[in-house]
């Protein structure tokens, strides 16, 4: 339980860094939170889909369609982000999904 409450603010975290890193322009610390919540993601992505079958693969449909079909354009075109802040906004969308699976975790489990 403390694991998951600790994973689940180190994603609150990165969430909030990353979008920092992308206001800022700090390129090296936002790839390298980047990394580590795709890695993340990928893991919680393949327990979430082991525990609830086929449905689960609609988190990284969703995932895409909010981080590259919405969140991208808008924020490139939008706002004049350029491409490497509108990967760590899709990160800090990728780091609210892994909240997300993390934080339903604990309520489950109570």
């Amino acid at each position: 339980m403390v694991k998951k409450i600790v994973l689940s603010a180190f994603d609150v975290a990165a969430l909030v860094m990353l979008i920092v890193c992308a206001v800022y322009g700090w390129s090296i610390p936002g790839f390298i939170l980047l990394a580590l919540i795709a890695v993340q993601y990928a893991v919680q992505t393949f327990m979430f889909v082991s525990s609830v079958g086929a449905i689960g693969w609609l988190s990284p449909l969703f995932a895409a369609i909010l981080g590259f079909g919405i969140a991208f354009p808008l924020f490139m075109v939008g706002m004049g982000l350029g491409a490497a802040e509108c990967f760590m906004i899709v990160g800090a969308i990728l780091a609210g999904f892994t909240l997300a699976y993390t934080y339903s975790d604990i309520i489950r489990r109570r």
